[in-house]
């Protein structure tokens, strides 16, 4: 049976040698330490220390899964980095519902948010775009002022450059269309360019809808709402 022991390298003599044995394992059991007196706690000083903590992440992890309803997963997303749960704070406390907007709050900051950082290199301190512009754009997308796919569009406009969201839907165009007759003069032409898609449809490939969908939100340039052209194309196929 070969000694326990630590062993070290000589580097010349390319060979190892004995250093010293290694101690059983009972030799490694708990013992006062010489050079530090004992130290004994009263319970109210128990209680000060701990109000004195700040949240600690599992606390926080906890709180976010039970008052604000979000999963573990994207709980546990938040506070893996104490900048990032700051960054989703600063949102909850703009938001006048947090637990209503918590959700939608975090697909942007792990999803978008996420990408383009990862993309950039970029510590969360570094962003431009605020959490309270995050909340703008969510508020323009529940209220079809703009599409799904501009508010992509937005985002990463304001994650790259900065500056006001209203002004930057208007310099871009970004507004959804809000006209009927203009959607259902796009969807008539995108089922004319689309013969086969339109024929795989009717022969029961419900999943070319998306395709066609697509097609029509490329035709408004992303300024249509999605639902509504799938029910368009349903009524006119």
């Amino acid at each position: 049976i070969p000694p326990q022991e630590t062993k070290g390298w000589d580097d010349i003599k390319q060979k190892t040698y004995s250093q010293r044995e290694k101690e059983d394992a009972h030799d490694y059991r708990y013992f006062p330490d010489p050079d530090i007196s004992p130290m004994n706690w009263m319970k109210n000083e128990e209680a000060r220390l701990k109000s004195e903590l700040p949240e600690l992440p599992w606390d926080k992890k906890t709180r976010y899964i039970s008052d604000l309803g979000l999963s573990d997963y994207d709980a546990s997303l938040l506070i893996e980095d104490k900048n990032l749960a700051a960054y989703f704070e600063q949102g909850i406390q703009a938001a006048t519902d947090p637990k209503s907007i918590a959700k939608k709050l975090t697909n942007w900051i792990n999803g978008e948010l996420a990408r383009l950082r990862n993309e950039h290199s970029l510590d969360i301190q570094e962003v431009k775009v605020k959490p309270s512009q995050i909340l703008e754009i969510i508020a323009l997308v529940d209220s079809q002022k703009v599409s799904g796919t501009n508010a992509k569009v937005l985002f990463e406009t304001v994650f790259t450059n900065g500056g006001d969201v209203a002004t930057i839907v208007k310099e871009k165009g970004l507004e959804q269309i809000q006209d009927t007759a203009a959607v259902e003069t796009a969807v008539k032409k995108v089922l004319e360019d689309q013969p086969k898609a339109v024929a795989d449809y009717k022969g029961g490939k419900e999943t070319v809808i998306m395709f066609l969908i697509g097609m029509v939100m490329k035709e408004l340039k992303g300024k249509g709402n999605t639902e509504e052209i799938k029910e368009i194309i349903k009524k006119i196929i």
